[in-house]
């Protein structure tokens, strides 16, 4: 029996469309064993995944909690009134937290025409290191009080000549006597750890960085000479303030007792004003 063209061409129309039905029905079934295998596939590691992650964080708050708690409790054996406690303990800060802070004191002292926008971000990321790493904890708020009064802000001030004849230097107010040994040692610790550019420190006794640095590591180190003073007497202790007054009086004006709590005074005032910026 012989098609007539009419039924050829019939057949031939509905031949293609049971193919091309095919062809289609077969592309969906692919693509759906492709969608099923590569979930199969990703399920494990989405699981895999947030199990990772859910122990980071907790991993994370673990140690976050306990250096809160060795930060408090290094600050905390200092405080006579327990309440002053908010004065000294600052755990992390944002750099931009405490560029914001530092400029306000910088254009309360009217000083930032002394300040270039690189001196103050680096002179941030300083502060910043200062008061979040767990050797040094020294809230950024205190540094800035004691800069507000030594120096005003003012990073290239100079003393008239001390009794001695020595002469206080920079942000810091280093006297000549031991300024050179210190800024040696602050342009071998930014060596170290690469806070901000080593070529911008210098031993110039009016490099501002050296300056923020040497403040940070003399006030670290009248605390631990502190600590380590009370350790060892049953009677006599000096009390929670005297580690901030011994950057003013020397620890051996301190321990002899030739100090006055004057410049403690005048420090919390800068600091009450920085907090209330």
């Amino acid at each position: 029996m012989t098609l007539k063209k009419s039924d050829k061409k019939q057949f031939l129309e509905q031949a293609a469309k049971h193919e091309s039905k095919n062809s289609l029905f077969a592309r969906l079934e692919r693509f759906m064993k492709a969608c099923v295998i590569a979930f199969c596939i990703s399920v494990p590691l989405y699981i895999h995944s947030y199990l990772v992650n859910h122990k980071n964080i907790n991993l994370i708050e673990s140690i976050d909690s306990k250096r809160q708690i060795a930060r408090a409790f290094n600050t905390y054996n200092f405080l006579a009134d327990k309440d002053e406690y908010g004065f000294y303990a600052m755990f992390y800060v944002t750099k931009d937290q405490v560029k914001s802070d530092l400029v306000d004191v910088i254009n309360l002292k009217r000083n930032n025409r002394f300040w270039t926008a690189e001196m103050i971000d680096n002179t941030a990321e300083l502060l910043t290191y200062f008061n979040n790493d767990d050797k040094f904890m020294i809230d950024y708020r205190i540094m800035l009080a004691i800069f507000a009064h030594e120096s005003d802000l003012n990073p290239y001030i100079v003393s008239a000549p001390n009794f001695n004849g020595t002469r206080d230097y920079g942000i810091g107010q280093h006297n000549s006597c031991c300024i050179d040994d210190r800024f040696a040692q602050a342009s071998m610790f930014n060596r170290k750890l690469g806070i901000i550019d080593n070529k911008l420190m210098s031993r110039d006794r009016l490099n501002v960085y050296a300056g923020v640095i040497s403040t940070a590591q003399h006030l670290a180190y009248n605390r631990e000479v502190l600590l380590a003073y009370n350790k060892t007497r049953a009677v006599g202790k000096l009390g929670p303030d005297h580690w901030i007054i011994g950057y003013n009086s020397g620890m051996g004006g301190l321990f002899s007792g030739g100090y006055t709590t004057k410049y403690l005074n005048k420090i919390e005032v800068n600091f009450e004003r920085i907090t209330e910026l």
